[in-house]
């Protein structure tokens, strides 16, 4: 169905950055839309923002629309993707694994004959690539290179956890050395990443142990201990609060006699540290 523009209800967008609207513009004018947009029911936006954007460049009144209601899976699961490729919170593997598949959904028919081939290889379908690039909204580069991720990966699984660009240049080193080397430099990377691994959670938990010691401490250098304080405190507990009060304090006394010990077997005793100084 077509739906003329001003009636659309854009209101606001998850993407900030349109990319290049004139370039798609060009293409829509040269091959026409090869994707409606799509809207709700009260005519609110749901999918194609950027195609809506290039139209109006156009000067078009209408745009063909497809509503929520009329959707097939195939094209339910292209909404998906594009609103996956657009969250900050995927890995780099997740958003070209979802790439990779929005295209696959997205392959342009010219003509009446689909393309076939492969998207992502420099074959006959290079104008193909480049529309659906530029229907997802990101350059052709950035759509060959999250297939060369997929590949990469789906080759080396040991591959997954690193960045795009590494798990690439990785792969094609990979591919370049003799199969009992292969496999050797697959284990050394594996047993480095298992290493890098353990270091980051032994620090991750360091900091974390950090963060409460330093919190306690300096909740205790905090308070400020007098009679009519304590007394105003006291007033609002009942018996049994008042009772675990009195463990806790117990405790804290314990653990704080526990730590003064330890920073006297590393000062040599209780001394005044000067901070800068290399005497102690």
């Amino acid at each position: 169905m077509k739906v003329r523009i001003y009636e659309i209800i854009v209101g606001e967008r998850r993407r900030d950055d349109m990319g290049n609207i004139q370039e798609l513009a060009d293409s829509i004018e040269k091959y026409g839309l090869l994707h409606p947009i799509v809207i709700d029911d009260q005519n609110r936006l749901v999918a194609g923002g950027r195609r809506l954007e290039a139209v109006k460049l156009l000067g078009w009144k209408e745009i063909e629309a497809r509503s929520l209601g009329e959707l097939s899976e195939r094209e339910l699961r292209i909404i998906e993707l594009e609103e996956n490729l657009r969250r900050k919170d995927l890995t780099e593997y997740e958003k070209s694994k979802n790439m990779v598949e929005l295209a696959e959904l997205k392959v342009i028919t010219f003509d009446g004959v689909r393309q076939n081939s492969y998207v992502g290889r420099p074959t006959k379908t290079k104008i193909s690539e480049e529309v659906i690039a530029k229907e997802i909204g990101v350059p052709r580069t950035t759509l060959r290179d999250a297939y060369a991720h997929v590949q990469s990966v789906d080759q080396y699984p040991e591959l997954k956890p690193l960045p795009k660009t590494h798990a690439i240049q990785i792969a094609r080193q990979l591919n370049s050395l003799p199969e009992h080397e292969r496999n050797r430099a697959l284990r050394e990377l594996q047993e480095i990443q298992e290493t890098g691994q353990r270091t980051l959670k032994q620090i991750d938990d360091t900091y974390k142990v950090k963060k409460v010691f330093d919190d306690a401490l300096y909740g205790v250098s905090t308070l400020s201990i007098n009679d009519e304080r304590l007394n105003m405190w006291l007033s609002d507990l009942n018996t049994t609060e008042m009772q675990r009060k009195w463990e806790l304090v117990e405790e804290g006394i314990n653990n704080l006699m526990i730590l003064k010990e330890y920073f006297k077997k590393i000062f040599g005793g209780p001394r005044i540290v000067k901070i800068g100084s290399e005497k102690r």
